[in-house]
């Protein structure tokens, strides 16, 4: 689907309104991002993994890169089943410049120990080099 004339079709609607639609009449169809503020430095990890020494990532490393950010907690179903899909774009556009940040955010008490993150990303089989998995950050706007 991905530039396909569907899609095209649908976006040309949403930015023009030809239908009365001006959802997104305000937005660009450039293929050049908007610069609107620095993005923040990764704060309150509890540990890194899957980084190089399981070292902290730094947001300035990143610049340049399309970063998404995943946040996800391994006993939820749904981010269980998002998983395949977020491995599937990775390694579709890695090599475009895609990189996964996966930000665990723990629910329930058992979720904040590293140790159960660590043997959950061993069982679920998130082995990506370049997804970052950050236990114990809180729920908080980024920006």
């Amino acid at each position: 689907m991905e530039g396909g004339k569907a899609v095209d079709a649908q976006l040309q609607d949403l930015t023009k309104g030809s239908r009365g639609s001006t959802a997104l009449a305000g937005c660009s169809t450039s293929t050049t991002l908007p610069n609107c503020f620095p993005a923040p430095d990764f704060q309150g990890i509890a540990a890194w993994l899957n980084t190089p020494g399981d070292a902290p990532l730094a947001i300035r490393s990143l610049r340049g890169k399309v970063v998404l950010v995943d946040f996800w907690t391994y006993s939820c179903i749904n981010c269980q089943r998002s998983i395949p899909h977020v491995e599937a774009w990775y390694q579709r556009y890695s090599a475009d410049g895609l990189v996964v940040v996966g930000v665990h955010t723990p629910e329930f008490a058992f979720e904040h120990v590293v140790s159960n993150v660590k043997s959950a990303v061993q069982q679920l089989g998130i082995t990506l080099r370049q997804r970052e998995l950050a236990g114990g950050l809180p729920h908080r706007r980024l920006g």
